[in-house]
């Protein structure tokens, strides 16, 4: 470190940092519907007029703003320009670079909307990594550089920023909202600061976070009144005038900044809303967040596990240790800038932990805090723990040691978040492959398959589609009746959220996540627009579950990795299908004699999901974002007994019978045997 100097660790650390982020952007899986069927969905319809159509964005209701989708929408725009710009030979460079497979090069142009979606993941995790680089960049600069690295570290490794930076949800944007205001706020750049926390309390709909930018404002306040007051024989303006004037920039930021979000909610809806308002009365009245499922406390203390391990532990504790030093007479004059990146955590858990309701999103905000946290606590016992060392504080360590020893201390947890990330893209990232690579077996086909109508069709599984940008323009996400008994989504019409929308739309809204029967396609035929044929047909045999040939010729293309992932979503659909048939036959086999005259496919269309392998937390739209760990193991809970032969699947016997592989999964690749029957049984 000493043959570089001081203003280069910085820049080099941040170059790094961001090509981190833009690499794995497109690694993570999309970790909550809410995501894609409240954010994902409305951009789409922004985009192209079609998209999936939530309560939220009813016009009776209007508890999302329009406002938070406009920026995400310009960049979309921009891309869509760039793309049609774009000469053919450089789409593969640009999807390598974004960490796609193959099948994303064979498309050019703004069409290519799993391309377009990628680039929009990628702008998320780069506008995310400027506010981390400049969280960390202002840490350096006014408190301490080894607290800066120790909690760069730290965020870079974790499993929690590594599904939530690239989210587009509130929760993250607040997260790099909160960054950039603390950054400016080190920085003495109060009114910055205090602007960055307006934009995330009344742009981003989430209200609730204003919570986070109370110590913002107070210390700006306090900065005014005191600095002016010590320098007030040089200053022309008194204390008072100084506070007063930020009470008033205050206001009129708040002034503009709400009447351009009215602006835009009232293009949209079609009258005057506030959904800031209609959002925050909503959950104040009490049960309505409820509805979607209720946990522990033990929840919250499980998911900071998970995504931080020993990091979370540390940065929780992080403040009662600066506490006791400053009763201990110990502190120093960057402890109260240290506090102030730190209370805003603690009165965040205050409100947020009480709630019934959790959600792992919820907890986005403090992130960055909970990395900060734990580089103040890893330092303080380190400088403990080198007071005790032989001669103390003059034990020889140099300042490059000294820093090597705290990250060394932050490389076991460094190695589990890591292996935990490695775990949710191995494990997670099956539906975003597979729709991602039926999106360019449609779109490469024949006209007549390009230009017939599709729906892609789902039942318990409908919170793992990954949003419309992985649909042709002619293929709709249709539901099938399972066990879930909540409200689901219904198509936008072409009036969006405006009320006329009420007038021609299939089906009503409701704010008591009631379920909605008119969401659900009819299942008999005659019912269906005709000639409606699914690109995956249902030709499935049950006591098998075979493949059917145009499934097996999009997995043939996929690497063996992907289809090791895949195999766990497969698995997942067996038991589906298997009640599914079973309710078929007992009242719709007449509906199903002709397969080519179904608009939904067995294969795609899972029913209920019901049959005790702990998805009893999908049973709400919002929860099935809670323990995800159950999938890591849900393709080993399907043991049977393999040795009856009457209990083998057909392609194994086949394969043992003409002396083949037995082990080898059906459609190719190279499987592990208990992982291959468990998929394909």
């Amino acid at each position: 470190m000493s043959h570089i100097s001081k203003q280069q660790w910085p820049a080099a650390i941040s170059i790094v940092y961001l090509a981190i982020r833009i690499s794995t952007a497109n690694l993570a899986p999309i970790m909550d519907c809410d995501e894609v069927f409240n954010y994902w969905e409305p951009l789409h319809f922004v985009l192209y007029g079609t998209g999936m159509q939530t309560w939220e964005y009813a016009p009776q209701y209007a508890l999302r703003t329009y406002a938070y989708l406009l920026p995400m929408a310009g960049i979309a725009k921009t891309f869509q320009l760039l793309l049609d710009a774009l000469p053919a030979p450089l789409i593969e460079p640009l999807s390598r670079l974004l960490m796609l497979p193959n099948s994303a090069t064979v498309m050019p142009g703004s069409g290519n909307k799993p391309l377009l979606f990628a680039l929009l993941r990628a702008s998320l995790a780069i506008t995310s990594s400027y506010a981390e680089i400049s969280f960390f960049q202002s840490i350096h600069d006014r408190i301490s550089p080894n607290l800066a690295y120790m909690t760069a570290f730290a965020q870079l490794t974790s499993a929690g920023f590594f599904h939530a930076n690239q989210a587009y949800l509130p929760s993250s944007t607040v997260m790099m909202l909160w960054q950039l205001s603390i950054a400016n706020q080190f920085r003495e750049n109060h009114g910055w600061a205090i602007f960055l926390g307006l934009l995330a309390v009344l742009s981003v709909g989430w209200p609730f976070c204003a919570v986070l930018f109370v110590s913002t404002g107070c210390w700006a306040l306090w900065r005014a009144y005191y600095s002016t007051s010590a320098s007030s024989k040089k200053s022309k303006q008194p204390p008072i005038r100084a506070t007063v004037n930020v009470l008033l920039r205050t206001l009129l930021h708040s002034i503009a900044i709400q009447a351009v979000i009215f602006a835009v909610d009232y293009y949209y809806y079609g009258k005057l809303v506030s959904p800031i308002w209609n959002i925050f009365s909503y959950n104040t009245r009490g049960g309505g967040d409820e509805l979607y499922g209720i946990e522990p406390l033990s929840y919250y203390i499980k998911n900071i596990a998970l995504n931080f391990n020993l990091v979370g532990f540390f940065g929780v504790v992080a403040m009662p240790i600066l506490l006791v030093k400053i009763l201990l007479k110990r502190s120093n004059s960057n402890d109260s800038l240290k506090l102030l990146g730190l209370v805003p955590m603690y009165l965040w858990m205050a409100i947020v932990l009480p709630r019934p309701h959790k959600e792992e999103r919820f907890f986005f905000p403090i992130y960055p805090m909970l990395c900060f946290g734990a580089a103040i606590t890893t330092d303080e016992i380190m400088n403990t723990l080198t007071c005790l060392l032989p001669g103390g504080k003059k034990c020889g360590l140099t300042g490059t040691s000294r820093l090597m020893l705290r990250l060394l201390a932050l490389s076991p947890a460094a190695a589990l978040s890591i292996s935990r990330s490695l775990a949710l893209h191995h494990y997670y990232t099956a539906p975003l492959a597979l729709y991602r690579d039926l999106f360019y077996q449609v779109t490469s086909g024949a006209q007549e398959i390009v230009a017939a109508k599709k729906y892609v069709c789902t039942g318990g599984e409908w919170y793992r589609f990954p949003t419309s940008f992985f649909l042709p323009d002619n293929v709709q996400l249709g539901f099938l009746k399972s066990s879930f008994g909540g409200q689901l989504p219904q198509p936008f019409t072409p009036h969006g959220s405006r009320s006329k929308s009420l007038d021609v739309q299939t089906g009503r809204f409701n704010d008591m996540n009631v379920e909605e029967l008119d969401r659900y396609l009819d299942q008999s035929a005659q019912a269906l627009p005709a000639p409606p044929k699914l690109f995956i047909h249902s030709q499935i045999n049950m006591s098998e579950f075979a493949i059917p040939d145009n499934v097996k010729e999009v997995l043939a293309r996929l690497s063996v990795a992907d289809q090791v992932v895949i195999r766990s979503y497969l698995a997942g659909l067996r038991d589906q299908l298997k009640e599914y048939k079973a309710k078929a036959e007992h009242g719709h086999s007449h509906n199903h004699h002709k397969s080519d005259d179904m608009a939904c496919d067995k294969g795609e269309c899972g029913g209920d999901h019901d049959d005790g392998h702990g998805h009893d937390h999908h049973e709400h739209k919002h929860e099935h974002a809670h323990h995800h760990d159950h999938q890591e193991s849900h393709s080993h809970e399907h043991h049977h007994d393999h040795k009856k032969e009457d209990d083998m699947p057909a392609w194994k016997k086949r394969a043992m019978e003409s002396g083949g592989d037995a082990s080898a999964a059906p459609f190719g690749g190279s499987w592990n045997t208990e992982s291959s029957l468990d998929a394909t049984k």
